[in-house]
């Protein structure tokens, strides 16, 4: 059967009052008020898996107020957060409106005032098809487009509409995060048969030959594209995901002389490779995705698009540069690049772009105009961001005007250093590191091909309370990990070619500085390291000797241990003190001899054993009848407890394996980096 395309059409026009219906009774679930601690005194346990006593000083004072209350230290202290709480209130209030447009929805009450952004919001949604997914990001940046988002900020508001038709579950439902490995969130849009009182209220609705409409296609020819030129009142062009156009490989001049009115435009994964100069003309233009294309470069004539809010490159292996004339796209808030392309620099001038809310990587230059300190006012930045070619990085004080400490929406930040030993460095590269530290508010950090011999002290300190994933890789010239046992809610810890460190020891746990204080005031047994951490990757640490110090209390929280490729650790005889674990795998230790001193918790019920030729387990282990051995190999084993092995077969899943790493994926220049996300 030859492939059809698909084409949902609305439009615009006058709005008509709904018809009268029986009334409902509107039905609210505001978001839960902020705490106040005005009147009660502020508590000195944060709870983990076990209570745990915080001392504090002033210097993480306030990053402590935040976790336990949810505010600022501006609250402890009786001020007021004025723009914090406006802020909430208009996020609580949109959350509001749109539960209370579901719920009138339902019965077509009229005495209900729907917010007609609600209701546009909703309608837009008609455009899709039936189960149709689509990620958080594109769909919110897709409505700012339309024009259907007018209060600030925007993206929160956006995201409190889409939470709250998430609640009701009938029109839009949450897949998962990271559904298809882009560390994005995804939603399936249902079949939206709405009203016909409804879609008449409504400015997007059915299509009229005068009027503005919407196209989304899963089909189309060049011919087709084309043809469409002369629909001078369309709004939004949009390719579907997974469509069946990759055989358009050209854009007439003339397609953008007519699209005036154009206010999305989403061609990626088709074959083209240049884009006209013509675009120029549509200067209604709000949304461009070009991602997976084969294009080399934008023609300079973007600067027109003055209206232009989102721009998406992400993974165009041809992509050599960004134009020069970005620098004069004042309205742009989201700018994607994803991580597969050739640009080498970024434009100069960048940092006239101050109201950026996305800017997935900042590739650090040399040259005036493309150093890092074009950052410095791109306070608005969120989501993730990557800072490549560190090394360029020409003096501290450009370090320092990127002022990552205020960027309060940033959530995951990736600092990166070329992975080449004769790249030429400008002499700063042990200290810059210091002076780029984030905002508390992190949640993920990678730090790649670093090149000092040590870790800056902000790596390790408590303040950072959100931070929940950290990855070392490769950082070659390091022979000490830095005290990451004193991250309060770490979760998810990577340490990859760690090839300077040869012994890990009770620095890891916690800083010395601080265990000599603790000592004098008898605290120290108290302490528990890595109060939160589940999953562990130690792997490729050529030069690792051993591993002490392993308190009895600490990682009460580790269920999943994966140690790979660590050809000289001769002993892990402490692990007996985890006494959470489940999952324990062994790989390429070729001098590891002894396992542990006693018997595992009862927690482990997996244990995986490869190449590790030396390996010598406990007596009990191997004489327990509660445990079962299965051979894969000559060289591979895998031990699981009775019951364990009874409901799983005696085979392990791999795909359970904690250490897989989902979230982490591999450059083509070898290196780690986080999967695509923007708000």
């Amino acid at each position: 059967m030859e492939d059809t395309y698909e084409i949902t059409s609305t439009a615009d026009h006058t709005l008509a009052q709904l018809r009268k219906s029986k009334k409902l009774k509107p039905k609210t679930h505001p978001l839960p008020p902020v705490k106040s601690t005005k009147d009660s005194p502020l508590p000195n346990i944060v709870f983990t898996k076990k209570p745990q006593i915080i001392y504090t000083d002033a210097s993480q004072f306030r990053s402590v107020v935040q976790r336990l209350t949810g505010l600022s230290a501006k609250h402890s202290d009786g001020k007021t957060d004025q723009p914090k709480s406006e802020k909430y209130c208009r996020e609580s209030k949109a959350y509001e409106d749109m539960f209370k447009c579901m719920s009138s929805l339902k019965m077509l009450d009229q005495s209900v005032n729907i917010s007609q952004e609600c209701l546009d919001c909703l309608v837009y949604c008609t455009l899709f098809p039936k189960d149709y997914e689509i990620d958080h990001d594109t769909l919110i940046q897709l409505w700012m487009a339309e024009g259907l988002i007018k209060e600030e900020p925007m993206e929160d508001i956006a995201a409190s509409y889409l939470r709250a038709l998430c609640e009701h579950k009938e029109y839009i439902s949450f897949l998962k995060e990271d559904h298809y490995g882009t560390g994005k969130s995804w939603y399936k849009v249902h079949s939206l048969e709405l009203p016909e009182q409804v879609l008449e209220r409504s400015k997007i609705t059915r299509v009229r030959e005068t009027e503005h409409f919407h196209v989304t296609l899963q089909c189309f020819l060049n011919i087709d594209l084309q043809a469409l030129g002369r629909f001078t009142n369309m709004r939004s062009l949009l390719l579907l995901r997974n469509h069946k156009a990759k055989n358009v490989d050209h854009i007439a001049y003339n397609l953008f002389m007519s699209l005036q009115n154009l206010r999305a435009l989403d061609l990626s994964k088709t074959k083209i490779s240049e884009i006209p100069s013509s675009i120029g003309n549509a200067r209604s233009l709000c949304y461009l995705d070009l991602s997976e294309t084969l294009i080399k470069r934008l023609p300079e004539t973007i600067e027109f698009l003055q209206n232009l809010q989102t721009l998406k490159l992400q993974n165009c292996p041809r992509l050599v540069a960004l134009p020069k004339a970005i620098r004069k796209l004042t309205s742009l808030r989201h700018l994607d690049l994803g991580t597969l392309r050739r640009i080498n620099s970024m434009p100069a001038g960048m940092g006239a772009l101050t109201g950026l809310h996305t800017l997935s990587e900042f590739i650090v230059g040399r040259e005036n105009g493309c150093r890092i300190r074009e950052l410095a006012n791109m306070n608005e930045l969120g989501g993730k961001l990557c800072l490549s070619k560190l090394e360029n990085v020409a003096n501290l004080n450009d370090a320092k005007e990127a002022s990552l400490k205020y960027k309060q929406r940033l959530k995951n930040l990736e600092l990166q250093w070329t992975d080449d030993e004769h790249q030429e460095s400008i002499g700063v590269t042990n200290e810059v590191i210091k002076y780029l530290q984030p905002h508390t508010n992190l949640k993920g950090l990678r730090i790649l091909c670093y090149r000092g011999s040590i870790f800056p002290s902000w790596i390790s300190d408590p303040s950072f309370v959100n931070l929940t994933k950290l990855t070392l890789f490769k950082c070659a010239s390091c022979q000490l990990l830095p005290s990451l046992g004193q991250l309060l809610s770490l979760e998810s810890l990577s340490l990859i070619d760690m090839i300077g460190v040869r012994i890990i020891d009770f620095h890891f746990r916690r800083d010395e500085h601080i265990v000599v204080a603790a000592a004098a005031i008898d605290e120290d047994d108290q302490f528990v390291a890595f109060p939160a951490l589940q999953k562990l990757e130690i792997k490729s640490m050529l030069n690792l000797e051993k591993w002490n110090n392993i308190g009895k209390l600490d990682f009460p929280c580790l269920r999943k241990l994966s140690i790979k490729d660590c050809p000289k650790l001769a002993a892990l005889s402490e692990l007996t003190n985890i006494r959470a674990l489940e999952y324990l795998e062994l790989n390429q230790c070729t001098k590891l001899q002894t396992l542990a001193e006693g018997e595992f918790a009862p927690s482990l019920k997996t244990l995986v054993v490869e190449d590790c030729p030396l390996l010598s387990l406990s007596y009990s282990m191997e004489v327990n009848q509660d445990w079962v051995q299965s051979q894969h190999s000559s060289n591979s084993f895998i031990y699981q407890r009775g019951k364990e092995a009874e409901e799983q077969g005696g085979i392990l899943d791999r795909e359970c394996s904690p250490i897989a790493s989902s979230d982490l994926q591999t450059r083509e220049e070898g290196y780690l980096h986080w999967g695509e996300s923007s708000i």
